[in-house]
């Protein structure tokens, strides 16, 4: 990837503070001069490390060559910039950049830097000595189209070499030119990567490198390990023909053996070859991207640094810990998905520390052998503060319900999290600094945070600290909670749902029992939990008195209707409600409204009943009917005490939802909304893929809705979204919350013991808003980091696929708020990783929103007949529009709406051809529809006014 796509993405900040030896850190650096991009960077004396990279100035837009040093600590030590060598030496122009700037150590302590452009093909060699001062430079015609060229010192650093790939360069210590090769024997390579040799090797270089197909056949093509010796003769060996195919990286170890990073057919592995070139083993790991850099450990095993994916939109970094197997030990995620950024340098200090490189904001990371970045910790325990004195007392319990606790640093903006287990405990990692502290919790409305927030300091990197916070009940009063999901629903199978329900309140939930609604297309099978009662489709479990913050789970099997009631893709929606579902601080501003919405499939309609189950009227609420993804229906209306309405539409089909606003201030939730899907007369065709296309659950605790999709063949290892949005873009309104659903199987050949499932979260989410769900087994979890949320399935058990297909799966369901009123636009992505005991993780796909925008999608089409037509012209239209009707529709009436629903214009027509003049109306897309005289609509689609 050539530097040049990724100018303009950086943004250089440095995170600056005295740390001592033995602190990890995570730092990006500022240049005063402008934007740097990082391109390499080296370890130097006493455990920190050299930097090179370039800088767009602020009074030009041409590009210098920037060098930082930094200390073990990442304190800066010095930086330099040259803003006339790339200029003048690579032919720059305004905006361009270089294909690449390398960095090793001479043998003085000082530095060599080589600097490489194609056009036209050219290379420099930078010596600057220990104060980053200018000792020499020298330029040479080397370089490769589309090629970097890299530069490497021989074991005793007398001497370096330039290499493009196809040609190979020596130098000595001033910079003279000694020697000049091709890499042409009786086959072309091309040279992916050189290292030193061994110490006692004979050799002076060892390679890694590409055949070239087109002078070789191509049953033989693949990667080559060659040795360059100090007599400059070649020695091509090929000790893995047809186990790899192109090679990445390689690193030689102690013993004259190395390890190799290669792919092939998309896979990348991890591939260790004997020092007389056997190949001993091959691991596959998950990292796809070519930015893959490797350093080895004391314990003669190893650390990978790169990318997991990389397209277009994200990279996610990855660093991993192998044993001398390459077997993973631990892996971490330290930064956040972050664009165009790749990894460029990995490097060992400090004994069993490590400092990774990144390009974007010359990130660079220094991380402990043990995975862990900050040593600076502080921990303590959350208390239910039973006695109401606000003193965490000894002999107060925990506080059962898991709380998340955050340290926010104004300095730099960053929160870290972290989270109690079981016994209450908590633990924070954090760099040195000033801190806000306090204990989150939104889930529990009936408590009270005995101290808000404490101010603290960490000035001195391994402090060790306590902070104890103590929560009281602020009322006497029940909050049950219940979620209901399953992982998959496949017709004329059994299904399973699984429900998890918890008392949040400060005072036992007395004789609480769930209502479980299945869809009419499933059958009840059985339950984990005896049934109380059972009427029709509703399920009826007594839980008995749930103490509070006490929670329980259960689960209930089914079986989906086979024949012509049920199709792929119709989604089958069940509802859990809990009771009592008391509300116990009414707002002082709700009027006590509260309406409730629901909808049938009633022979030739679609029927919705709006009903307020109060004794006073509601205010003027807005009601809108969505036909599939088009607004059909809207009006505002209040509703008299204790009554209702029905409003009815053809049973066409199409998916129909209701939207209805609920009573201002109500606390249970803002909208309340229906949907009723396949309703048609006879068994024609209907729309399907619309039901999760808005949030389906209201935001009451008290009730949940699982709507799922029937599938056939699945991806068991998936995340899954709910709302879905809007379907191409995934349209989502600001601050609605979604519901993530992460589903696993064991496909392996043996039984899963272990499962981890981890999850980084977008910037675009309010981690102190987290809800747990329902789950497929017991787990624990843990918030840690910036952003990172994981579930740990202990002692899981979990069967192969091959001896129990059925049994083999799991899933895990968690809902979080979108940052409120977060910016129109924001994409929130979400990609989770599985890992099954020890294996290498595995990946699920990428779900993705957008915030705020176009939440209609609308099509010319008729509601009626067949032979109802509808043609606009021109459109786009500047001034005017003509509609064309169906010679049977003289007369109507004709209505613009904007995309939100609201009626911009209403006007009569008496013929089946009129004119829309545009007047006033601004550039934008609208949505019409046309009614005959009857009321009945035949027409309506989306039109453009330029």
């Amino acid at each position: 990837m050539k530097l040049t796509k990724i100018l303009g993405l950086v943004a250089f900040m440095l995170f600056s503070g005295v740390l001592l030896r033995g602190q990890g850190w995570i730092k990006e650096y500022q240049s005063p001069t402008g934007k740097l991009v990082s391109t390499g960077s080296v370890a130097s004396k006493n455990n920190g490390f050299a930097s090179v990279g370039y800088v767009f100035t602020s009074n030009t837009t041409l590009p210098a060559l920037a060098i930082i040093k930094a200390d073990s600590n990442g304190t800066l030590i010095w930086q330099k910039f040259f803003n006339d060598i790339l200029i003048q030496y690579s032919s720059l122009k305004a905006g361009s950049g270089v294909d690449s700037l390398n960095i090793i150590q001479s043998n003085d302590d000082g530095y060599i830097i080589s600097i490489s452009h194609q056009s036209p093909l050219n290379s420099i060699i930078l010596k600057i000595d220990e104060l980053g001062n200018q000792v020499w430079l020298k330029q040479f015609i080397i370089g490769n189209a589309g090629q970097p060229v890299q530069i490497i010192a021989n074991k005793e650093k007398t001497n370096y070499c330039l290499y493009d790939g196809r040609k190979l360069l020596r130098v000595n210590n001033s910079g003279t030119l000694i020697r000049e090769d091709n890499v042409v024997i009786s086959k072309k390579v091309y040279i992916t990567k050189l290292i030193p040799a061994a110490a006692n090797s004979s050799s002076d270089f060892i390679g890694i490198g590409q055949t070239d197909l087109n002078t070789i056949p191509t049953t033989i093509a693949g990667t080559s390990f060659f040795e360059i010796f100090a007599n400059d003769s070649f020695k091509i060996i090929e000790p893995s023909r047809g186990i790899v195919q192109s090679g990445y990286d390689l690193f030689g170890l102690t013993d004259g053996s190395f390890i190799i990073i290669t792919k092939k057919n998309s896979t990348t592995q991890l591939v260790k070859v004997s020092a007389d070139y056997k190949l001993q083993w091959s691991n596959n790991i998950s990292i796809t991207d070519s930015y893959i850099r490797i350093t080895a450990t004391p314990d003669n095993g190893f650390i990978t640094s790169g990318n997991s994916e990389y397209n277009s939109s994200s990279l996610i970094q990855k660093i991993t810990r192998h044993n001398k197997n390459g077997d993973i030990i631990w892996q971490k995620q330290p930064l956040k998905n972050s664009g165009s950024d790749f990894n460029h340098s990995i490097f060992k200090v400090d004994g069993d520390s490590y400092i990774i490189g990144y390009a974007i904001n010359s990130t660079h990371i220094k991380i402990s052998g043990d995975g862990s970045i900050y040593s600076t910790k502080l921990s303590g325990n959350v208390i239910n503060d039973q006695n109401n004195n606000c003193k965490p007392d000894p002999i107060e319990p925990i506080f059962k319900g898991q709380s998340i606790v955050s340290a926010y640093k104004n300095a730099t903006n960053e929160t870290f999290y972290g989270s109690t287990d079981s016994l209450g405990k908590y633990t924070l990692e954090v760099d040195t600094g000033n801190y806000v502290v306090k204990v989150l919790t939104p889930n529990y409305p009936y408590w009270t945070n005995c101290t808000p927030s404490v101010s603290k300091a960490f000035l001195t990197v391994g402090t060790k600290d306590t902070l104890n916070f103590a929560l009281k009940p602020n009322i006497n009063c029940p909050a049950m909670v219940v979620d209901i999901s399953t992982p998959f629903v496949r017709r004329c199978f059994q299904n399973t749902y699984f429900l998890r329900y918890c008392n949040q309140g400060t005072t036992a939930a007395q004789n609480a029992r769930i209502e479980v609604k299945l869809d009419s297309l499933l059958e009840y099978v059985s339950a984990t939990r005896p049934l109380s009662n059972r009427t029709g489709q509703t399920l009826i479990f007594n839980l008995g008195n749930v103490a509070a913050l006490d929670c329980g789970s259960f689960s209930i099997t089914t079986r989906t209707r086979c024949g012509d009631s049920t199709r792929l893709g119709q989604t089958l929606c069940s509802e859990a409600k809990i009771y009592p579902d008391t509300i116990c601080n009414s707002p002082a501003n709700w009027s006590g409204a509260n309406v409730v919405v629901n909808g049938r499939c009633d022979r030739d309609s679609v029927r919705f009943t709006i009903r307020n189950t109060s004794s006073v009227p509601t205010a003027s609420l807005k009601s809108i009917i969505v036909e599939d993804e088009i607004v059909f229906f809207r009006e505002n209306r209040s509703i008299l005490p204790n009554s209702f309405r029905t409003i009815a539409f053809p049973a066409n089909g199409k998916t129909w939802r209701i939207n209805q606003d609920q009573e201002p201030n109500n606390p249970r939730n803002v909208v309340v909304t229906a949907v009723v899907e396949g309703c048609r007369i006879g068994n024609g065709v209907f729309s399907t893929g619309f039901v999760n296309d808005f949030p389906n659950s209201t935001g009451d605790p008290s009730v949940s809705v699982s709507c799922m999709p029937i599938v056939g063949s699945f991806d068991p290892n998936e995340k899954l979204a709910f709302p879905e949005g809007f379907k191409n873009e995934h349209f989502i309104e600001q601050n609605t919350a979604i519901d993530y659903q992460i589903g696993f199987q064991n496909t392996g050949t043996d039984t899963a013991f272990t499962i981890v499932v981890r999850d980084t979260l977008s910037d675009a989410l309010d981690i102190s808003s987290l809800k747990l769900g329902a789950s497929s087994h017991n787990y624990t979890w843990e918030l840690t980091s910036k952003n990172v949320l994981s579930f740990t399935f202990d002692d899981i058990k979990l069967v192969d696929s091959f001896k129990n297909e059925a049994a083999s799966h799991g899933f895990v369901k968690f809902r979080i708020n979108q940052i409120k009123d977060v910016k129109l636009g924001t994409r929130i992505e979400n990609k989770a990783a599985i890992f099954f005991d020890f294996n290498a993780p595995i990946f699920t796909n990428k779900t993705f929103h957008n915030v705020g925008m176009n939440l209609l999608r609308v099509s010319v089409e008729s509601v009626l007949e067949e032979k109802t037509k509808v043609k606009v012209y021109p459109n786009p239209f500047s001034d005017v529009a003509i509609f064309e009707l169906d010679p049977s529709v003289s007369k109507g009436i004709f209505e613009l709406f904007d995309l939100t629903g609201k009626v911009l214009r209403r006007e009569t027509f008496a013929s089946p051809i009129f004119e829309f003049h545009k007047k006033d109306l601004p550039t934008g897309v609208y949505i019409f529809k046309i009614t005959n005289n009857e009321g009945q609509i035949v027409g309506k689609g989306k039109v453009f006014a330029r």
